[in-house]
């Protein structure tokens, strides 16, 4: 009899203990309420404006969009014809002050030139097409002590603010490269559509 009394009273207890669980989970789920919606903004890119920017040259915003008001989100058109590093000649390099970027390889292969610093640095001229349309406020100088990385289809590299790089210094095979940029600064200019004329 005081088994089944303890294992009643145990019973009783595990139940309490597990109806009081769920309540607790289920005022936490209530609690986390949703967040309201943001926008309806969302973009397609289709290939063809990415093949008429590639065939134009140089780094060419696709899109440059506002997202929420809170910053700028940009995805260009980054093509590289093979090129290898002379021997001795120092690399011309630059950093952005507020710009992140991915780029992502869609074809080709070749070696970046990443970190370091950069001897004599200089600010960009803010009012160049440069600034406004592909880099946001950039600083140029001489990279030294950098580090290099192969890159190859399919390969992802991430570029932090204040990080100097060269992502083409030697481009082994014709590279086709798809550049994604966060600018919380909103410095670099909208875009809504390609501009496919060259310039």
């Amino acid at each position: 009899m005081k088994k089944r009394i303890m294992w009643s009273a145990l019973a009783l207890l595990f139940t309490f203990s597990m109806g009081y669980q769920v309540s607790s989970w289920a005022q936490a789920a209530q609690a986390r309420r949703a967040p309201e919606k943001m926008s309806d903004l969302f973009e397609y890119i289709p290939k063809s404006d990415m093949d008429a920017l590639r065939a134009l040259g140089g780094d060419r915003p696709a899109r440059v969009l506002n997202i929420g008001g809170k910053y700028h989100l940009g995805v260009f058109s980054l093509p590289y014809e093979p090129r290898k590093p002379r021997a001795g000649e120092p690399l011309s390099s630059f950093y952005h002050s507020e710009v992140s970027e991915a780029y992502f390889v869609i074809r080709g292969s070749g070696t970046a030139a990443l970190g370091g610093e950069l001897e004599n640095p200089t600010w960009d001229d803010s009012n160049s097409r440069s600034v406004k349309v592909v880099r946001g406020p950039s600083v140029n100088g001489t990279q030294k002590g950098f580090k290099t990385v192969k890159w190859s289809a399919g390969d992802t590299i991430v570029v932090s603010a204040g990080v100097p790089h060269v992502f083409g210094y030697e481009v082994t095979e014709k590279a086709e490269i798809v550049r994604v940029v966060v600018d919380p600064s909103k410095s670099i200019q909208l875009q809504s559509k390609p501009e496919l004329t060259s310039r």
